[in-house]
């Protein structure tokens, strides 16, 4: 049979010595060192006032019924013991701790509040007194060890089952103390020794437990936890004929037994104080029976599965707990006794411990505080005089109920993310002096429930530990002095998309004491669910942000569902708010408004305009602009991504992205340039927080995923031509029928063949952010002579001409936007013309005959017309002078330094005629507002 890997340890080399009064054993060992004492409770008053605090886990299924027998004390930890109900009574001074009354079916126990590190040995002395005057006791009484985790070295919750498992072995199907190590059982009864109370598996054949009971011994079960494990490892008894050990007495100064727990976890063999020798990597129990003489069990030290401890990092490379919690449990079941604990002194073995310090404050904006409230705490750790802690060091607060920890901060300490009401900070670093603070820890939590500050103040638990160093606990975090409220004035951006990842800029007052900003809904928030941001360090580097001149800056915003937040700036107890936008691109909500993907400068005088076309403002930072040339291999996909600075476009804006050898830097200028080429084929727009979902898309037929509809006719060559493909906007709307051949249409300079297609007569006029912008409804532009008909004079001149007919059209353009005009145009979006748009029914009946019409430049600028001074506009660059403008084509109109709110500019548009018939033409008015 396989044995466990602790049972194969025992076996290789360990000794079992038992000792009478006054016999030695000679064995190479080291002095122990200068030693600290870590616990010392005499438990002779009614309450625990040593050193070390205590703690009563929870029974196992009955209530715990450990109590102080000396009467009038009230400790939260420990109070006195009922008077009469089996417990003995004593006056303050004379009493002891009591586990268990004279009742049936009783459990107790009582552990020290924190754990001590196994690294330096431990060296533990007691008196246990279990008495009663039946002929018949029951059960008995254990001293536990169990592993806890180093950065969070508390007592385990709950003490084992009643009986036989005397508080520490499991039960069949009820489980035992969680990550036991050690339990030195004071067996009267005899059930600890009975298989019965072994864990289900794990444990071989051994010769100290038996099927029934052996009573009136004293057993060592080893590492258990839940219902695995806790098997027997040494014993008083190797059969039921063993003597019998003198454990159980008629009264407390009858029954009193001496006992000594050394564990030496070190590579050499170590003398203990009264000259005994503890060999390397052993316990040594020793205790004095009742009448009898010393006794001593002494082994190897069990060598404990990761499987009975919450993680690895419990446990040292040799299979040890770093850090051990220790105490003491009793059982009484159809018979009775009690159970009871003095004079205990526990001190390390073989070297001096580290001792670490802690004191908190807490934070609150009021009182009485409602979910979603903040709270703040500040934790100050450190190390005592003495010992120098060679790290590293973990702090760990536990919240009180209804308040959840959201993250922590501090000078070179790392901190996990919170577990429910737990959170757990680590610094690396060490050795640590003795004798000084470290760096404070900043902590944000917020309240989910309705919570008194005083239950804040009283109810929060904060533990200082490390490996080899004595923790430090505080039950209590005192009221602290909360700094100003912060109060946020501006977010820039205040919009982003639900993938987040933009930086953000927070601009207010008092901002400098942020220590947390937390981002979400007020349900979020309540519930303490929102994501939260916490000071840049370096250990913290994303969900963060940093302090500059005043501002807070958030590198990365964080990711959320579109809608409405709040963005709350916690200085402690203190919080200011703002509000954020998140934004999903839909479909067709930012369109591709014109483009090409070649010029003069060749293939890589590119551009791409997106207009927003949405009704409102749209997160654009992070968007993908892709195109793919068709071609099937991994070259044809290329991926142009938006910068995260790029700032959220607004209604009818438009943004236009450039190759890195665009040409129409004079018409447009980018607002983002690649460096390297856009691609060919079909263009497609992803927003960043649906990467599978396409929001616009156009480009030959044939490229599956960057067309829409019918696709555009494919060039024949790369053009070099001065062209563009415009989405056209016949109804002063852009055209969107999801059909890219119905949508988009082909201009140039020359109205020529461009790669092979047939183009209208226009300009490839991209417009971007610092461009005139479309605002038609505000730019009214009404009649030179409104007592005249349109087609009149000074409306409207015709002057026919040698195989043309010169139109000139004169308006007057009103700025109604409330702001100064800086710069203004008029673009053409329809027109009669040569291979040109379909005119709309509603303008031009179907088949009836069309005159085509050109742009031209006048041969005046100016010209006066019954006092007043028209501006006759020309076609802007790129159209080409003597060829005209067309489709998209621009008309620059001049102005004399700006255009006041309430102002009017008069205007004359020039076109030649060819042919007859109907002829038409529309335009919208551009501005550029200024700031």
């Amino acid at each position: 049979m396989k044995r466990p890997p602790w049972l194969r340890r025992l076996m290789a080399g360990t000794v079992t010595l038992t000792l009478v009064a006054g016999a030695t054993v000679a064995l190479p060992a080291m002095a122990a060192a200068a030693t600290t004492v870590l616990f010392q409770q005499s438990f002779h008053n009614n309450t625990p006032d040593g050193v070390g605090a205590v703690v009563r886990p929870a029974g196992s299924g009955v209530a715990n019924t450990a109590c102080l027998t000396a009467t009038g004390g009230n400790s939260p930890s420990l109070p006195s013991c009922p008077s009469g109900q089996g417990f003995v009574n004593n006056t303050n001074g004379a009493g002891a701790l009591s586990l268990t009354p004279a009742l049936n079916e009783k459990t107790g126990g009582l552990f020290a509040a924190t754990s001590v590190p196994t690294s330096q040995g431990l060296d533990v002395s007691f008196d246990l007194h279990q008495y009663s005057n039946s002929n018949d006791p029951a059960d008995g009484l254990t001293f536990a060890l169990s592993a806890v985790d180093p950065a969070n070295p508390t007592a385990p919750p709950n003490i084992g089952p009643a009986g036989g498992s005397l508080g520490y072995a499991a039960a069949p199907n009820v489980a035992g103390l969680s990550n036991a190590y050690l339990g030195l059982g004071f067996d009267v009864y005899g059930y600890y020794s009975s298989t019965t109370f072994f864990g289900t598996r794990g444990c071989g054949s051994t010769p100290f437990a038996r099927p029934n009971r052996t009573p009136y011994q004293v057993v060592v079960r080893g590492p258990g936890n839940g219902l695995d494990g806790y098997c027997a490892l040494d014993s008083t008894a190797t059969s039921y004929n063993d003597p019998r050990v003198n454990l159980h007495g008629t009264s407390r100064a009858g029954s009193t037994i001496p006992v000594r727990v050394l564990i030496n976890s070190s590579k050499s063999a170590v003398v203990a104080a009264g000259g005994i020798t503890v060999p390397a990597e052993s316990y040594y129990f020793a205790f004095t029976p009742i009448g009898q003489p010393q006794r001593v069990l002494t082994k190897a030290l069990p060598v404990m599965s990761s499987a009975y401890v919450g993680a690895p990092s419990w446990l040292d490379s040799d299979g040890l707990p770093k850090q051990l919690a220790f105490g003491w449990a009793a059982a009484t079941g159809g018979q009775v006794m009690n159970q009871e604990v003095d004079n205990v002194t526990v001190a390390s073995l073989t070297a001096a411990v580290p001792r670490l310090t802690v004191d908190q404050n807490s934070y609150t904006p009021a009182t009485n505080l409602n979910p979603g409230d903040p709270v703040g705490y500040v934790v100050r750790p450190g190390v005592a005089e003495g010992t120098n802690d060679p790290g590293p060091v973990s702090v760990t607060m536990t919240t009180p109920t209804g308040v959840a920890p959201r993250g922590a901060s501090g000078d070179g300490w790392s901190c996990a993310a919170p577990s429910g009401r737990q959170i757990t900070c680590t610094r690396s670093g060490g050795p640590f002096p003795a004798g000084q603070d470290l760096p404070l820890i900043a902590v944000t939590a917020v309240a989910t429930a309705s919570v008194a500050a005083t239950s804040i103040q009283t109810g929060t638990t904060t533990t200082v530990s490390s490996d080899t160093g004595q923790a430090a606990i505080t039950t209590t975090a005192p009221a602290g002095a909360n700094p100003p409220a912060p109060q946020i004035s501006r977010l820039s951006p205040d919009l982003g998309s639900t993938a987040g990842g933009i930086p953000v800029t927070i601009s207010g007052s008092d901002l400098a004491g942020a220590t947390s900003i937390a981002v979400g809904t007020a349900q979020e928030i309540a519930a303490g669910t929102a994501p939260v941001l916490l000071p840049c360090s370096v250990t913290i580097t994303t969900n963060c942000f940093t302090l500059s001149n005043g501002q807070l800056v958030v590198p990365q915003w964080p990711a959320h569902a579109a809608g409405a937040v709040i963005v709350s700036v916690v200085a402690l107890g203190r919080s200011g708010s703002s509000s954020f936008s998140y934004v999903a691109v839909a479909p067709g909500a930012l369109l591709i408004s014109e483009f090409r993907l070649s010029g003069p400068n060749g293939d890589d005088d590119e551009y791409v305009e997106l207009t927003n076309v949405s009704g409102t403002r749209l997160p654009i930072a992070g968007l993908s602009v892709q195109t793919n040339s068709g071609a099937g291999d991994t070259s044809a996909l290329r991926t142009t991504t938006l910068p995260m600075t790029a700032a959220p476009l607004p209604a009818g804006g438009t943004y236009l992205v450039a190759g890195p050898a665009y040409s129409l830097g004079a018409v447009a200028t980018a607002d983002y340039t690649s460096t390297t080429p856009l691609g060919s084929g079909g263009v497609r727009l992803v927003a960043p927080d649906a990467p599978t979902a396409v929001v616009d898309a156009v480009g030959p037929s044939g490229i599956a995923g960057f067309t829409e509809g019918t696709g555009l006719p494919a060039f024949s060559v790369s053009p070099s031509d001065q062209y563009g493909w415009v989405r056209t906007r016949q109804t002063g709307a852009f055209k969107a029928t999801d059909d890219n051949a119905a949508d988009f249409a082909l201009v140039s300079t020359t109205g020529g063949a461009v790669g092979g297609v047939q183009s209208m007569l226009g300009s490839p006029s991209p417009s971007g952010l610092t461009t005139p912008a479309d605002r038609s409804a505000q730019l009214p532009s009404t009649l030179l002579d409104p007592t005249k008909p349109a087609s009149a004079a000074p409306n409207r001149v015709v002057t026919k001409g040698a195989g043309s007919t010169r139109i000139e059209t004169r308006r007057v353009v009103t700025n109604n936007t409330g702001q100064t005009i800086t710069a203004l145009q008029l673009r053409l979006i329809d027109i009669t013309e040569a291979n040109g748009l379909t005119p709309l029914p509603s303008v031009i009946p179907s088949g009836a005959s069309l005159a085509q019409l050109k742009a031209v430049t006048p041969p005046l600028p100016t010209v006066q017309i019954d006092g007043r001074t028209v501006s006759n506009l020309a076609p802007a660059s790129p159209s080409v002078p003597g060829v005209g403008g067309g489709l998209n084509s621009t008309l620059l109109v001049p102005l004399e330094g700006t255009l006041a709110p309430g102002q009017s500019v008069t205007v004359a548009v020039t076109m030649d005629a060819t042919g007859s018939g109907k002829f038409f033409y529309r335009y919208s008015t551009e501005a550029l507002l200024g700031s």
